[in-house]
């Protein structure tokens, strides 16, 4: 995405900021949401699954936001 984007705005460092915190914005929002879902979907005895796929959305939500810098 960020070379389709680079074609249209010049590399920048404002642009990677931009792209970071695009990015954190939407998988915060996907975590919002996937923490909702795992609420009604799983029940309190699974709950190491519901910690693994939280935690893994963590990771990657961290990854997108420092991996710029």
């Amino acid at each position: 995405m960020t070379g389709f984007v680079s074609i249209f705005l010049p590399f920048s460092r404002t642009v990677d900021i931009i792209y970071a915190v695009v990015g954190c914005l939407l998988f915060s929002g996907y975590v919002v949401y996937d923490t909702y879902t795992i609420n009604k979907r799983l029940s309190p005895d699974e709950y190491i699954m519901g910690a693994i796929s939280l935690y893994l959305e963590f990771v990657q939500t961290f990854f997108c936001c420092y991996y710029r810098y």
